[in-house]
Parts: C-alpha cells; sequence; structure tokens
C-alpha cells in the first residue's frame, strides 16, 4: 500500500470541511485558499472561510501532515526552556532559603567562613536546578509539537491538524498519544486520513476559544504562498529551509527572574555578613594581653584598647559572691571600678586609671544602669548565665557627676556603626532568649570628663 500524500490530504480535508460545516447558516459563498502565509511568516496549509448570518466571519484552517513531514506532529523535548526554567526556579528557591536563613541562621558564615558559604550556595543552586529539571521534564509544556505552537500563534474559530494514518505506528505511539492530549488542552481538532482518502474524527474542535480572546487574529486576503516556496520542496512534500523551531518561547521572563533573584541574594548574603557573630576569644588571656600592651605603650600615646569583635561567650556560670580575683598589674581587690568576667568562675577588676588617657568618643552598650554595685554583680551574673557576656562599668570613670553601675554587654567601641550593628545583634538574640530589652540602649562617652587632679 503506497503512502498517501501531503497534497492528497489536503483535498480529502477540504472535502470533509465543506461536509462538516454544511449545516452552518451563513450568506453568501464558501471560500477555500490552500498554501498561504501572513505578513508574520504564519503558514495555513488549508482554510475554509464564509460569512455568517450575524454578519461575521468565520474561518476554520488545517495543517495537513503526511508520513514525510510527520516531524510537524511529533513532539520533541524544548531542552532549552527546560534548562531556563529549572535554572530560574533554582535561582528564586536559593534566594527565599537565603531569606529564611536571616532567621534560622543553619548557613552560619562564622561557623563555615565565607568561602565555603559562597561554594554551598553555588552548590544550592546546581542541585536545586539538577532537582527541578527532573521535576518539570515530566510536563507535557515542554513538549514541543509544531503544528500546535503555529495554532497558538494565531486565531480562528477552529484549527484542524489532519495527519495520514501512516504517520503514527498505532494508537499506543507515545507521539500520537501526546497529539491528541494537546489537541484536547488547546481546543483543536484531530483527523486521521486513510490510505484510501476517508477522513476519520478523533477530535472535535472546541467550541469555546481555550485561549480567550488572547490570540491575534488571522485575517484575510492572505498571500499565495511564493511560487519559491512551493517548489522548495524535496519531492515528498516536505517543506525546506523552514525551522520547525521557530515558534519556541523566548527566554526574556526567565532573564529577568534570575537576574532580579541574583540582585535579591546579593542583599541577603550582605545582610548575611552584616550579622556575623563576632569572634569569640578566650577572654582571660584576651584581657592580659590587653592591659599588658596598655602598659608597654609610651606616656603620652597611651589609649585604652576597647574590645574589638566580641559579643558571645562559653556560658559559664559566675559566682559574684565569691569571686576569685585575678590580681593584674594596676587592679584592687574587690573594690575596682570596672569588673569584667572571665572564665573559670572568676571576675577580674580594674580601677579608673585604665581609662586616664583613652581618647575620643566610645559606646557602651548597657543593660542596666544601677545605684547598687551588688544588684549589678546580680545583673552580670544573670546575663553571664544566659549566654551573654556581661560586664560592670562605674559609670564615675568617665564623669566625676555619675555614681551610677553599668552593666553592660561587651566593653567600649570606637565605631558608631560597629556598636548599633552589635546591639541589634544583642537585641534579637536577648528577644529570642526571653530577655527584656526595654533598657538595652547604647551610651556615648565623650572625651574623659574625670577630674584626676588627685
Amino acid at each position: 500500500m503506497g503512502i498517501i500524500s501531503e497534497n492528497t490530504i489536503k483535498k480529502v480535508m477540504i472535502r470533509y470541511l465543506r461536509h462538516y460545516y454544511k449545516d452552518r447558516p451563513r450568506t453568501g459563498k464558501t471560500h477555500v485558499i490552500l498554501d498561504w502565509e501572513n505578513p508574520d511568516g504564519i503558514i495555513v496549509d488549508g482554510s475554509i472561510s464564509f460569512q455568517t448570518e450575524e454578519g461575521k466571519k468565520f474561518l476554520a484552517t488545517f495543517e495537513a501532515t503526511s508520513y514525510f513531514t510527520k516531524n510537524e506532529v511529533v513532539y520533541r523535548y524544548d531542552t532549552r526552556i527546560l534548562v531556563w526554567h529549572s535554572v530560574m526556579f533554582s535561582f528564586v528557591a536559593t534566594a527565599a532559603l537565603l531569606l529564611v536563613n536571616l532567621s534560622v541562621n543553619v548557613l552560619n558564615m562564622d561557623k563555615i567562613g565565607l568561602w565555603s558559604t559562597l561554594v554551598i550556595i553555588m552548590g544550592m543552586l546546581v542541585l536545586l536546578a539538577m532537582f527541578f529539571g527532573v521535576i518539570l521534564n515530566r510536563r507535557h509544556e515542554y513538549r514541543y509539537v509544531y503544528a500546535v505552537e503555529q495554532f497558538k500563534r494565531y486565531f480562528a474559530d477552529d484549527q484542524w491538524i489532519a495527519v495520514g494514518e501512516d504517520v503514527f505506528p498505532d494508537v499506543t505511539d507515545k507521539h500520537y498519544k501526546e497529539l491528541k492530549r494537546q489537541c484536547v488542552y488547546n481546543g483543536f481538532g484531530l483527523v486521521e486520513i486513510s490510505n484510501d482518502k476517508k477522513a476519520a474524527l478523533i477530535i472535535a474542535p472546541a467550541r469555546v476559544d481555550v485561549f480567550e480572546g488572547k490570540r491575534k487574529e488571522l485575517r484575510i486576503p492572505m498571500t499565495k504562498l511564493s511560487e519559491n516556496l512551493i517548489l522548495g520542496k524535496n519531492k515528498f512534500g516536505k517543506k525546506m529551509g523552514l525551522s520547525l523551531l521557530r515558534y519556541r518561547q523566548g527566554i526574556g521572563t526567565e532573564l529577568f527572574i534570575i537576574v532580579l533573584s541574583t540582585m535579591f541574594m546579593g542583599a541577603v548574603f550582605y545582610k548575611m555578613m552584616e550579622n556575623r557573630e563576632l569572634k569569640r576569644v578566650d577572654e582571660s588571656k584576651y584581657w592580659t594581653d590587653v592591659f599588658t600592651k596598655i602598659d608597654t605603650l609610651p606616656e603620652e600615646g597611651r589609649a585604652f584598647l576597647e574590645e574589638s569583635d566580641v559579643i558571645k561567650l562559653p556560658e559559664e556560670k559566675l559566682d559574684v559572691y565569691t569571686p576569685v580575683t585575678v590580681k593584674k598589674q594596676g587592679a584592687v581587690e574587690e573594690q575596682g571600678e570596672i569588673i569584667i568576667g572571665i572564665e573559670n568562675n572568676q571576675l577580674a577588676y580594674y580601677d579608673c586609671s585604665r581609662f586616664d588617657n583613652y581618647a575620643g568618643t566610645k559606646y557602651l552598650i548597657t543593660y542596666a544602669l544601677l545605684e547598687d554595685r551588688s544588684n549589678a554583680l546580680d545583673e552580670m551574673k544573670y546575663l553571664r548565665d544566659n549566654g551573654f557576656e556581661g560586664n560592670v562599668f562605674w559609670m564615675g570613670c568617665f564623669d566625676n557627676t555619675e555614681t551610677d553601675y553599668a552593666v553592660s554587654i561587651g566593653t567600649l567601641y570606637k565605631d558608631e556603626k560597629r556598636a548599633l550593628r552589635t546591639f541589634k545583634k544583642i537585641k534579637r538574640d536577648m528577644g529570642i532568649a526571653g530577655i527584656l530589652t526595654d533598657a538595652l540602649s547604647i551610651e556615648k562617652l565623650e572625651n574623659n570628663q574625670r577630674d584626676n587632679s588627685n
């Protein structure tokens, strides 16, 4: 049995459509055109049109496909758009996960480091892209059928796909099933033409426009296909020089979302760097080194060296009622105006002379201002029991008019922005720990106003 040609399919389809629409009310003649195109490059293998009694134009178009042009109706995976969609969704998902991480802090930059964090984020992008690729690959939207995609580009009252019976091996063929599914989903008709030139209705076109008026209307008159294009077919009738992939979806939207997600991730990453926990040090060794260094500086250049980036310390318990005094040069036992909690249930005491030569404005994060020293020590113990670096400063060290004890978190900061950033983080951590922060504040300490004449 011979192969039915595309031209034969067209003629049979015209005869079938005349019969299919014979009872449709109309005025005037019925117009039939084969092989025509519009200025946008839409190619129509055949059409039938007439004027309805309401004065509207009715247009039905069809795509004819033979065995040798079956690539027009055989689906292929649109790998390009699948990859772009996978990448787009991975960027969006990664941006969302980084935003959530600001609250839960699972991806802790302090523990794993800056570069390791970047590697993990890149790994997330790759793994999520692969995950979405596997998931999306199952969806029918990525099965590209040329005839269907061309129909999506324009509006006609009815659109048909006519295929020869030898285009698909049998009704169980996956490409045949997919073509039927897409015709039903998009509201297109499907007819099969047998070798004995008979048309069998497989699927009728939908009576309602599935696209809800979103497509551009295909207008008549159209130009006849050029003789070169008609002659530009091989002996089997296959169109030459026209890409069957020319209706693939663009990637403009995907690129925009990827760029937007990248900018968002950059902002979140910057916030993660701002919220980095400050480095944890051995406090005993730290204060020993600090005050040893101060004592070795020239008198005229000596200034108090404020603590840099220490917020949290291990949660050791402090017995402030029976402290073990750490004796350092210049310190006094249990009568010092500055009380620093360190490791191993110890407190270090320092007098105000340590601040005689500090210069410039400093900032102190205070949890409470108390008149009684023992109460200040109790609050300091409470903070340290909850994992915060509580210390006590007598404010008279900085101003002769002050007599209160400041329960501080950390020590002195010379940079206002750093102090404010640390203040916000401490306030957030205290809220998580269930500690009231109503009295939490930043004390601004100007140049030393204490009278040192005595």
